[in-house]
C-alpha cells in the first residue's frame, strides 16, 4: 500500500494491481517475484472552522476535515510534533500535520488571534470649581459587537460618553459581547 508512486526493481508504478518480475536467481534458476500494489489517496486536510481566542484566553478552536488516507490517522503540531489540540487554543501560529496508518500525510498552517478591544480616551474636560460638570468621551476599537459601559456612580452616560464627572480620576469599564472588559 503506498500513496505515491511505487519503485520496484528500478521501475516506477503509479497504478494499483498485481505486477511480476521473472528474474533469474543467483542459481540461474528462474523465479518470478509478485508485487501486490495498492496506490491510495494521501490525506488531504481542509480547515473548515476557525474560531480565535479572546479577551487574552486559550479558547481559540479549529475544526478540519481530511479527505482520503488510511485509518487511523493521528494528528501532530510541527516542528515540536506535539499531539493535537483542537480546542482551547493560545492565540499563535499552527502547523498542523495529519498522517495515516502508511506514513502519508498533509500539512495546513493557520493562525489563531487573540481578539480583544481597545479603549482610548478621546476628549475630556475638567470640573469647574469642584462641581460635577466634567465629562469625558472614549473610542473603541476590535473586539466583538455591541459594548456596553459602565461609567462612574452619578455620571450621566451616553455610551462612549459621559457627562457630569466630579473632579478627579475616574475609570470605564467597556465590556463587548462576549464579556470582555
Amino acid at each position: 500500500v503506498s500513496c505515491e508512486p511505487f519503485i520496484w526493481h528500478n521501475q516506477v508504478y503509479d497504478q494499483s494491481g498485481v505486477y511480476l518480475y521473472p528474474h533469474q536467481n543467483e542459481y540461474g534458476c528462474d523465479e518470478t517475484d509478485t508485487l501486490k500494489l495498492r496506490i491510495t489517496a494521501a490525506p488531504e486536510i481542509t480547515i473548515t472552522q476557525l474560531m480565535n481566542a479572546t479577551c487574552n484566553e486559550n479558547n481559540g478552536e479549529v475544526k478540519v476535515e481530511v479527505d482520503g488516507g488510511l485509518e487511523p490517522l493521528s494528528y501532530t503540531y510541527q516542528p515540536q510534533g506535539a499531539p493535537a489540540v483542537f480546542d482551547n487554543l493560545a492565540p499563535g501560529s499552527y502547523d498542523l500535520h495529519v498522517s495515516d496508518s502508511i506514513g502519508c500525510g498533509d500539512d495546513v498552517q493557520f493562525d489563531i488571534e487573540n481578539i480583544i478591544h481597545h479603549v482610548q480616551l478621546v476628549e475630556t474636560t475638567q470640573s469647574h470649581c469642584g462641581r460635577p460638570d466634567a465629562s469625558a468621551m472614549i473610542a473603541v476599537s476590535g473586539g466583538y459587537g455591541e459594548f456596553t459601559y459602565e461609567w462612574p456612580a452619578g455620571a450621566e452616560s451616553h455610551g462612549m460618553s459621559a457627562d457630569h464627572l466630579p473632579a478627579g480620576q475616574h475609570s470605564v469599564a467597556v465590556i463587548d459581547r462576549n464579556g470582555c472588559q
